[in-house]
């Protein structure tokens, strides 16, 4: 795991770990289930910003985001979303529409503030988990009769005699 995966939670505890209680980077590793070097590449990040511990009590955790990780691009921030629910109908009308084809659409329309293709499947793939898929039916009593049928079952053989039962 690289220092940038890491949740501010984390980096303040891996602090607090080194600094107040002065466990090795391996022991600190153990303690977030992380390993050493990312500890020691955590560590290493934070004093090259002159950062110990106890934080400063004005610096919140976005501001410790951006000292430890480095200004969050615009680029990133401005990507368009794309429409998903339309994107879905779309999938599922054509039988020729294919993610390719709708990312090749949305990029073309939106140009250099779209998603790349794979960021592009992702997005999608976890709307679509999102998605609550329920369907809700009434039934009226008597009205109608659901059957399930397993189709033919194992003839049983009594070992006794030669009797043949079908089913239980």
């Amino acid at each position: 795991m690289s220092v940038q995966g890491l949740s501010m939670k984390k980096v303040k505890k891996i602090l607090r770990l080194k600094y107040d209680a002065k466990l090795t980077h391996r022991q600190i590793g153990k303690s977030p289930n992380i390993s050493a070097s990312t500890v020691s590449r955590c560590v290493t990040s934070a004093q090259a910003h002159g950062l110990s511990w106890p934080l400063p009590d004005a610096m919140d955790e976005a501001s410790l985001e951006r000292l430890i990780y480095g200004l969050v691009s615009d680029s990133t921030l401005d990507l368009l979303k794309p429409d998903f629910a339309y994107l879905y109908t779309e999938y599922q009308k054509h039988k020729h529409v294919t993610k390719q084809l709708l990312w090749e659409e949305y990029k073309s329309a939106h140009g250099k503030t779209a998603y790349s293709y794979s960021q592009f499947c992702n997005l999608f793939r976890d709307w679509l988990n999102k998605r609550k898929i329920t369907m809700r039916q009434t039934h009226k009593a008597g009205e109608k009769m659901f059957v399930d049928y397993a189709g033919q079952t194992i003839p049983i053989y009594n070992p006794h005699n030669t009797e043949v039962r079908v089913g239980l």
